[in-house]
Protein backbone atom coordinates (compact mmCIF):
# COMPACT_ATOMS: atom_id res chain seq x y z
CA UNK A 1 0.00 0.00 0.00
CA UNK A 2 2.85 2.42 0.79
CA UNK A 3 4.47 1.82 -2.60
CA UNK A 4 1.18 2.67 -4.33
CA UNK A 5 0.90 5.95 -2.39
CA UNK A 6 4.44 6.87 -3.47
CA UNK A 7 3.55 6.35 -7.14
CA UNK A 8 0.39 8.43 -6.74
CA UNK A 9 2.41 11.25 -5.18
CA UNK A 10 4.96 11.13 -8.01
CA UNK A 11 2.17 11.16 -10.60
CA UNK A 12 0.45 14.16 -8.98
CA UNK A 13 3.72 16.12 -8.83
CA UNK A 14 4.41 15.33 -12.49
CA UNK A 15 0.97 16.58 -13.52
CA UNK A 16 1.43 19.80 -11.51
CA UNK A 17 4.84 20.46 -13.07
CA UNK A 18 3.54 19.78 -16.57
CA UNK A 19 0.57 22.11 -16.05
CA UNK A 20 2.76 24.97 -14.81
CA UNK A 21 5.11 24.54 -17.76
CA UNK A 22 2.20 25.27 -20.14
CA UNK A 23 1.74 28.88 -19.02
CA UNK A 24 3.86 31.52 -20.71
CA UNK A 25 6.49 33.31 -18.65
CA UNK A 26 5.77 37.02 -18.09
CA UNK A 27 8.87 37.88 -20.10
CA UNK A 28 7.37 36.35 -23.24
CA UNK A 29 5.88 39.50 -24.81
CA UNK A 30 4.05 37.73 -27.64
CA UNK A 31 2.43 35.11 -25.39
CA UNK A 32 1.35 37.62 -22.77
CA UNK A 33 0.01 40.03 -25.36
CA UNK A 34 -2.25 37.50 -26.99
CA UNK A 35 -3.27 35.38 -24.03
CA UNK A 36 -4.16 37.67 -21.15
CA UNK A 37 -4.20 41.32 -22.24
CA UNK A 38 -5.14 41.09 -25.91
CA UNK A 39 -2.93 41.88 -28.86
CA UNK A 40 -0.91 45.08 -29.03
CA UNK A 41 1.61 46.60 -31.38
CA UNK A 42 4.39 49.10 -30.66
CA UNK A 43 4.52 51.66 -33.49
CA UNK A 44 5.74 55.22 -34.15
CA UNK A 45 8.98 54.62 -32.27
CA UNK A 46 11.44 57.42 -31.56
CA UNK A 47 14.59 55.81 -30.18
CA UNK A 48 16.93 58.56 -29.00
CA UNK A 49 20.29 58.34 -27.28
CA UNK A 50 18.79 58.53 -23.81
CA UNK A 51 15.04 58.32 -24.38
CA UNK A 52 12.49 56.05 -25.99
CA UNK A 53 9.03 57.19 -27.06
CA UNK A 54 6.44 55.01 -28.78
CA UNK A 55 2.76 54.62 -29.47
CA UNK A 56 1.23 51.32 -28.37
CA UNK A 57 -1.87 50.29 -30.34
CA UNK A 58 -3.88 47.74 -28.35
CA UNK A 59 -7.10 45.82 -28.72
CA UNK A 60 -8.42 46.20 -25.17
CA UNK A 61 -8.30 49.55 -23.36
CA UNK A 62 -9.05 47.92 -20.00
CA UNK A 63 -5.56 46.37 -20.04
CA UNK A 64 -3.65 49.60 -20.70
CA UNK A 65 -1.77 49.50 -17.40
CA UNK A 66 -0.69 45.88 -17.81
CA UNK A 67 0.38 46.44 -21.42
CA UNK A 68 2.42 49.55 -20.53
CA UNK A 69 4.12 47.72 -17.65
CA UNK A 70 5.08 44.82 -19.91
CA UNK A 71 6.48 47.01 -22.67
CA UNK A 72 8.47 49.06 -20.15
CA UNK A 73 9.76 45.88 -18.46
CA UNK A 74 11.16 44.80 -21.84
CA UNK A 75 12.89 48.17 -22.36
CA UNK A 76 14.32 48.91 -18.91
CA UNK A 77 17.56 47.01 -19.54
CA UNK A 78 18.35 49.04 -22.67
CA UNK A 79 19.80 51.95 -20.68
CA UNK A 80 17.19 54.62 -21.45
CA UNK A 81 16.93 57.60 -19.12
CA UNK A 82 13.25 57.94 -20.01
CA UNK A 83 10.56 55.80 -21.62
CA UNK A 84 7.29 57.38 -22.75
CA UNK A 85 4.38 55.35 -24.10
CA UNK A 86 1.20 56.68 -25.69
CA UNK A 87 -1.48 53.98 -25.36
CA UNK A 88 -4.21 53.88 -27.97
CA UNK A 89 -7.15 51.44 -28.06
CA UNK A 90 -8.41 50.17 -31.37
CA UNK A 91 -12.18 49.89 -31.72
CA UNK A 92 -14.71 49.56 -34.56
CA UNK A 93 -15.14 53.36 -34.38
CA UNK A 94 -11.40 53.92 -34.84
CA UNK A 95 -8.47 54.47 -32.50
CA UNK A 96 -9.02 56.20 -29.16
CA UNK A 97 -6.30 57.65 -26.94
CA UNK A 98 -6.37 55.87 -23.59
CA UNK A 99 -3.45 57.22 -21.59
CA UNK A 100 0.17 58.19 -21.57
CA UNK A 101 2.80 56.74 -19.22
CA UNK A 102 6.31 57.92 -18.48
CA UNK A 103 9.12 55.93 -16.84
CA UNK A 104 12.39 57.10 -15.32
CA UNK A 105 14.78 55.13 -13.11
CA UNK A 106 14.11 57.59 -10.27
CA UNK A 107 10.30 57.68 -10.41
CA UNK A 108 9.35 54.37 -11.99
CA UNK A 109 6.14 54.29 -14.03
CA UNK A 110 3.85 57.31 -13.81
CA UNK A 111 0.53 57.86 -15.58
CA UNK A 112 1.03 61.32 -17.10
CA UNK A 113 -2.32 61.87 -18.73
CA UNK A 114 -5.40 60.40 -20.24
CA UNK A 115 -4.87 61.48 -23.83
CA UNK A 116 -2.17 61.11 -26.43
CA UNK A 117 -1.47 63.70 -29.12
CA UNK A 118 -3.47 63.23 -32.32
CA UNK A 119 -0.33 62.18 -34.23
CA UNK A 120 -0.03 59.12 -32.01
CA UNK A 121 -3.65 58.13 -32.61
CA UNK A 122 -3.10 58.39 -36.36
CA UNK A 123 -0.03 56.12 -36.05
CA UNK A 124 -2.39 53.33 -34.98
CA UNK A 125 -4.64 53.95 -37.97
CA UNK A 126 -1.64 53.65 -40.27
CA UNK A 127 -0.46 50.39 -38.64
CA UNK A 128 -3.78 48.53 -38.80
Amino acid sequence: MTNRMGWIAIFCCSVAIAASACSPPLTDVIATSTEDVGPYDVVAIVDGDRGFTATVCMADASHASAVSERVIDQLIDHGYATITLHLVAMSPNGPTAVKQVHWTPQDGIRDTGGASPAANVSACTASS
